[in-house]
């Protein structure tokens, strides 16, 4: 999520909560892989796409087999201060 801010190495404060709005960003559980995305929902469907534009959209259709859990909301982030030496 780096065009998000979100760094490696950054720990991403979440809010656990399952209601979101479209357009933030939320860590889903896909069956038992855990991401960081923005939702969008869109007539039937949800849309999670990565603050990067080189990976593809993943769609949700409310009709899918796999598993998918809103575990919370990104409410911020807690960032090392990286010494300069």
């Amino acid at each position: 999520m780096k065009n998000a801010g979100i760094l490696p190495g950054d720990i991403a404060v979440m809010n656990r909560q399952g209601d979101v709005g479209d357009g933030e960003i939320v860590a889903v559980l896909i069956e038992d892989d855990a991401t960081l995305k923005y939702l969008y929902r869109r007539s039937g469907s949800v849309i999670l796409r990565g603050a990067n534009p080189a990976f593809p959209d993943i769609e949700i259709r409310a009709d899918a087999t796999r598993s998918v859990q809103i575990l919370g909301k990104y409410v911020g982030l807690i960032r090392q201060q990286r010494s300069k030496r």
